[in-house]
């Protein structure tokens, strides 16, 4: 099973790591992931245009739903309390904020 260890390309900025900006104004690295999902499994169909960041759970687990963060130029809210994968990665659910 991948680490934390093993994903530290993954969140370096001169990779595939962006900077993100929490409400505490800490910067962390983290994967930034913009683009619809559409599958299918089975007779289910799953859509999401939401976005979503990936990082080090220890950053991100006291993100509560209604905080705000930023990337780049651009704001979103948290949607869900992070969910946690165990290796030390937690993953976020993002809307963006209304300009």
């Amino acid at each position: 099973m991948l680490g934390l260890d093993d994903l530290q390309a993954f969140l370096n900025p001169d990779e595939f790591g962006v900077f993100a900006v929490l409400p505490n104004q800490q910067k962390v690295v983290v994967l930034f992931d913009a683009n619809p999902i559409s599958t299918e499994l089975g007779q289910f169909d799953f859509d999401s245009d939401q976005p979503s960041i990936t990082g080090r759970a220890q950053d991100l687990a006291t993100l509560t739903p209604g905080d705000h963060i930023s990337i780049g130029t651009e704001g979103y809210r948290v949607e869900r309390h992070p969910t946690l994968d165990g290796a030390g990665l937690a993953t976020l659910k993002l809307s963006p904020l209304e300009a």
